[in-house]
Formats: C-alpha cells, sequence, structure tokens
C-alpha cells in the first residue's frame, strides 16, 4: 500500500508538472506568434507611410515646384495624400511606442481608437472617391514629354522602378489590409488575453467603415456618372427635371448605382419597328437609350451658337418598377416587356454580352421584387 500511495502521489505530481508545463509552453507560443504580427503590423505602417512621404516629396512636390502640372491637376492627381500622411505618422509613433514597451499582457488592438478611425474613414473616403478621376488625369500624361519624362525619372531612379499609379492605389487598399492584419491577431490572442476584446470592436469597427468606404464610392461613381451622362446626352437633362413621379417619389431617387453602359441594337420597341444601333446606361433602377449624334453639320452650327456640343441624343427610358418580363432569346438577343404589354427587343454583340446585361439587369430587379 505504501508503494502505490507514493506512486500514486508521484503521478499527480507530474501531472499537475506536466499541465503547468504545457500551459507555460502555450502561453510562450501565443506570446511569440502576437509578437511576431505585431512586428509585421508595425513594419507594414511603417513601409506605407515611407510610401506616401515618397510620393509627396517626390512627386507632389517636384510637380508644383516646375510648375509641370496646374495646380488643379495636382489636386485631382494626389488629393489629400498629405492629410493622410500625417494621420499615419502619428499612427505609426504610436505603433512603435507600444512595441517597445512591449510584454505577454501589452495589448495592441487599443490602439485602434474609434475616433481615429473616424477621422481616417473620412479622409479615405475623399481619397477613394477622387481615385477614379486622378487615373483618368495621370492618362494625359502621356501627351506631356517633359512630364512624363520627369514622372519616369522619379519612378526608375527614386522609387526603384516602381510607378506612381502603384504608390497612389496603396490607400484604396489600406483598410483591406488593416482588416487582414487584425484578423491575424485574433487568431495569435488567447481568449482570456485583455487584447482580446480590444480585437473583436476594432474588427466590427474596420467591417463598418469598409462598408462606408464601398458604399461611398458606389454613390460617388453613380453620380459622377448621372453628370456624365447628362453631360453629353441631349435631352437627358429634361427627363430627370421631372420633380415628382406619379407615386410622389422623385426620379433621380429612382436611378440608384450605376451598374454598366455599352451599345446595344433595339430590334423593336413601342416607338420604333425597325432595329437602330443604341448606347445604353443601366443605373439599378432606370436604363437610359441614347443614340449617338454623328452629324457633324449640326454639332458645327452648336458650337457657333455657343451651344453644348452632345455625345448622345436621348430615345427612351424604362423604370425598372414597369417591367414584368426579363426574356432571354435567340443566342444573342434578349426582351423586356413592360406593363401594358409594351415590349423591348435587344440584340447584343455575343452571347456571353447577352449574359452580361440579363444578369445585370436580373440582379437589379432582385431589388424590385
Amino acid at each position: 500500500d505504501f508503494v502505490y500511495q507514493k506512486l500514486a502521489m508521484f503521478l499527480t505530481t507530474y501531472t499537475r508538472i506536466w499541465r503547468a508545463a504545457k500551459q507555460a509552453h502555450i502561453k510562450i507560443k501565443n506570446h511569440v506568434s502576437r509578437l511576431r504580427v505585431v512586428h509585421e503590423i508595425v513594419s507594414v505602417e511603417r513601409s506605407y507611410t515611407k510610401s506616401l512621404s515618397l510620393v509627396i516629396d517626390k512627386f507632389m512636390t517636384p510637380l508644383r515646384e516646375k510648375a509641370l502640372l496646374p495646380e488643379a491637376s495636382i489636386k485631382t492627381v494626389f488629393c489629400n495624400i498629405p492629410e493622410i500622411y500625417k494621420i499615419h505618422q502619428t499612427l505609426l509613433q504610436t505603433f512603435e511606442e507600444r512595441l517597445d514597451a512591449w510584454s505577454y499582457q501589452q495589448s495592441f488592438a487599443d490602439l485602434f481608437k474609434p475616433d481615429l478611425l473616424l477621422q481616417m474613414r473620412d479622409l479615405y473616403s475623399k481619397y477613394i472617391n477622387n481615385y477614379d478621376s486622378a487615373m483618368e488625369c495621370i492618362k494625359t500624361f502621356k501627351g506631356q514629354e517633359n512630364l512624363a519624362k520627369f514622372i519616369r525619372g522619379v519612378e526608375d531612379y527614386e522609387c526603384n522602378g516602381t510607378d506612381l499609379v502603384s504608390f497612389l492605389v496603396m490607400p484604396v487598399q489600406r483598410f483591406p489590409r488593416y482588416t487582414l492584419l487584425i484578423k491575424e491577431l485574433n487568431k495569435a490572442t488567447d481568449k482570456s488575453h485583455p487584447d482580446k476584446t480590444n480585437i473583436t470592436n476594432v474588427l466590427a469597427q474596420l467591417e463598418r467603415v469598409t462598408q462606408f468606404l464601398n458604399e461611398s464610392r458606389r454613390k460617388h461613381s453613380s453620380q459622377a456618372k448621372l453628370e456624365q451622362m447628362v453631360d453629353g446626352t441631349d435631352g437627358i437633362q429634361k427627363y430627370l427635371s421631372v420633380d415628382e413621379l406619379m407615386d410622389g417619389t422623385k426620379l433621380e431617387d429612382r436611378l440608384g448605382d450605376f451598374i454598366m453602359e455599352g451599345p446595344l441594337i433595339l430590334l423593336s420597341s413601342p416607338l420604333k419597328g425597325g432595329s437602330v444601333s443604341i448606347y445604353v446606361f443601366l443605373f439599378d433602377g432606370i436604363i437610359f437609350f441614347a443614340k449617338h449624334i454623328h452629324n457633324s453639320t449640326i454639332q458645327s452650327i452648336r458650337g457657333v451658337l455657343g451651344l453644348k456640343k452632345f455625345k448622345f441624343s436621348l430615345l427612351d427610358a424604362i423604370d425598372f418598377r414597369d417591367i414584368v418580363y426579363l426574356t432571354r432569346l435567340e443566342e444573342t438577343k434578349f426582351g423586356i416587356t413592360l406593363k401594358k404589354d409594351k415590349v423591348f427587343k435587344f440584340e447584343t454583340s455575343s452571347s456571353s454580352n447577352r449574359e452580361q446585361w440579363v444578369r445585370a439587369i436580373e440582379t437589379s430587379l432582385g431589388g424590385f421584387s
């Protein structure tokens, strides 16, 4: 019995020591994993902040000082990068200070404070909404020899071959990158760690900010497309100037997001019997049909009279609320049936192009079911 008692005591002690050692191993492993992820977050932030600084010091400031680009174009291309850089300078400093004082119980996610994320959201919303305009402006650089030569020189000798566009897209990708990094930190953090609640809260905040930025960009793109369409299409302004529809809703509220545009052939409609080549603007609520204005004489006369030169002339429009059926017809064709049996038939350039149009319209129609 004495031997058995000693053996039992030994096994109990051994089990207790083994469990403690295992827990200590897990704790050390988690500590190393968290520290590795935090180092990565700080390293990525340092690299990003350096890239923003390079854009300002090597591109934006010299372009302004050398007068190679008008001030309006500089603001279009670089937007509010200086303000974004300033906030990330401060954020990087807080990251590095926290890393210097690191310990196992140290938190990190709490540095993404709600008021900071709100400030960043507003800055990034402005930048992202301007991004497409910046890219359009950059396309014009190729025709300006001195400007193009300067930019190529900076890209080759100051940026190790990284082009300006690659730098300008970085802020667009910033919040998705933060989300991925904080998710990695979450995986490396034990449930009992003080930072776990912070991480959960920050991930939720990042998701809300990302949704806001995406929605803001969609609305901005749709508004920009609407303005472009109004500016280039004769008759569209009159159509949109209707204050209220029969049900009291405003027409512009019906447009929704811009989806796609492109050429189609209108085979038949309630107003036209023969086929006609058209250009279609598809919004998430209304489809606009227009035709190209090819008469150069008319355009010249409008120019002489000081009138706006239009690229398109509005033919018709379909409100999604009036659509009864959307039908796939022969290989490259589809039809839209409205109330009172009004039918529009279209032909596309290919079967894949037909599917693109039909699926886009089907998706949009889902919001009216």
